[in-house]
């Protein structure tokens, strides 16, 4: 398939899921003279303030805590002692009403799925909570003793789903009878150098930075037996009308309850393949790679967006209605961020406009508009997940072919000295534990769409630009169009593609 016959937004995905951001855009940045501007100190510092108490005073509260500490290393009860100081560890703000603390204690008190461990489940989620920067979307290495079982057991699926052969039979074949496309499993499709989960990433750092109540009840539902997590939405922050929600629920082949005409329950999950790479990762973990707990909830996002088509154990999404086969676009990330951050309506605003080609020709808003929509979400307290893009003339940008994108997380802003704007933000692909600083004049124009609050964008709710339903089926109804174009002239190709 050419890629011109492609959606913009697909064709950006593909660059987002393949391509990493330049070290010069994201790595060589101005520390040393950062002043930090008094007037935003609690904005910029919005990480820690939490307005809930500092100080255990509940003998119940006290038990499940010391509890909790009796199973850390010496480092995770720094982490544990870290968030009780900022306030995180007695926040109830999951959408069960539940708090940090009884979550953590659930974690280590309650049964995890086979092949999980309370204690390194804890111990990873209370040191995430401590500093969200550490999460990361790089995928561990596989050990090659392991590859040829991962590997049969791949095909012997792909028989079952991708063929329709009955899982029974599947099950009785070896690896030596499993040939043509189904064979084209290989340890490369295995162990790849770049993961497509930078928006399943930055979903799961927002959650952990703005909302650890529901960070730590996601990581103790995701690795419990159940191996789900359950959560109520309102339909109306979802979109704009309960029947446009509902089809989208049912589009993205959600599983739900509804509980009233306004509410309802959403069960989210990994798919099974996150369990065995959370398994390996916790006996094999690298350095610079993910945590079991990020396993679970990047791989419970990417099912979100992909409509139960993804699979963790090689990064990719199968599917008729899958717009690309690796990474979510701009309309799955909204969908999946309504999910998970249900407390405020979004819009994932198109900043960029990119032509068939993939060359940026302008941009749908001005540079101090794009500015105030960002900057109004953080004076609120709201961090902004954006899309950012990276073309072949970084200086020239517009008429120039974009080669590549990614997924950050704009936490806040500061001036420095002479009064220039820069935005903190977070790269879960830089290998850095830390926040990393930009000059607004430098990101801003390397800004493909952003999730801004719909209040900020002054779109009323009935708006065609923020029914996202209509845009997401066209995109789907295109990519079908293509596979069918491309199975009536050369059949026997797109069966392989789509198989494999």
């Amino acid at each position: 398939m050419a890629d011109n016959n492609l959606s913009i937004n697909t064709q950006y995905s593909q660059a987002n899921s393949r391509i990493k951001p330049a070290n010069s855009v994201f790595q060589q940045f101005m520390t040393s003279n950062i002043a930090e501007n008094k007037t935003l100190s609690n904005l910029v510092t919005n990480y820690n303030t939490f307005v809930y108490p500092t100080v255990i005073k509940d003998p119940k509260q006290k038990e499940m805590y010391d509890k909790i500490k009796a199973f850390l290393s010496e480092r995770g009860q720094k982490s544990l002692e870290a968030i009780l100081r900022t306030g995180k560890l007695l926040a109830n703000g999951a959408s069960d009403g539940s708090t940090t603390l009884e979550n953590l204690y659930n974690i280590v008190s309650k049964p995890r799925t086979s092949g999980l461990k309370n204690t390194e489940i804890l111990e990873q989620t209370v040191i995430t909570l401590a500093n969200p920067y550490i999460i990361n979307q790089n995928f561990g290495k596989v050990p090659d003793f392991l590859l040829p079982s991962i590997i049969n057991d791949e095909k012997r699926s792909s028989l079952s789903k991708g063929l329709g052969l009955n899982p029974a039979i599947a099950q009785q074949y070896t690896q030596a009878q499993v040939t043509g496309p189904i064979a084209a499993v290989t340890p490369e499709d295995i162990n790849f150098q770049v993961s497509g989960t930078c928006v399943a990433a930055s979903l799961e750092f927002n959650l952990a930075y703005e909302n650890p109540a529901e960070y730590a009840r996601y990581a103790e539902g995701l690795t419990s037996p159940s191996m789900e997590v359950k959560t109520k939405i309102k339909l109306s922050n979802l979109a704009p009308n309960n029947l446009s929600a509902i089809e989208l629920l049912n589009n993205f082949k959600t599983e739900y309850e509804m509980l009233n005409q306004e509410e309802a329950v959403v069960s989210l999950k990994p798919d099974k393949n996150a369990y065995v790479r959370a398994k390996i990762e916790e006996a094999y973990k690298l350095p610079n790679t993910r945590s079991m707990v990020d396993t679970q909830m990047q791989s419970t996002f990417m099912q979100l967006g992909s409509a139960n088509g993804y699979n963790t154990m090689n990064d990719k999404r199968t599917g008729n209605d899958i717009p690309d086969n690796k990474g979510l676009i701009d309309e799955e990330k909204d969908f999946v961020e309504s999910i998970v951050n249900n407390n405020v309506k979004k819009v994932d605003v198109p900043y960029q406009i990119v032509d068939e080609f993939t060359y940026l020709k302008g941009y749908n808003f001005d540079f101090e508009t794009t500015k105030k929509h960002i900057m109004d979400s953080l004076d609120a307290g709201i961090n902004v997940i954006a899309g950012i893009t990276r073309t072949e003339d970084p200086y020239k940008r517009i008429n120039s072919k974009i080669i590549g994108g990614h997924e950050i997380t704009i936490t806040g802003y500061q001036y420095d000295k002479n009064n220039e704007l820069y935005f903190k933000y977070n790269d879960t692909d830089d290998d850095s534990t830390e926040l990393v600083r930009i000059k607004a004049s430098k990101l801003i124009p390397d800004i493909h769409h952003a999730g801004i609050p719909l209040k900020f964008l002054n779109i009323p709710d009935e708006d065609p630009n923020y029914q996202i339903l209509d845009m997401f089926q066209e995109i789907r109804n295109q990519h079908k169009a293509i596979l069918t174009n491309a199975q009536n002239n050369y059949p026997t190709q797109n069966t392989v593609n789509r198989v494999a």
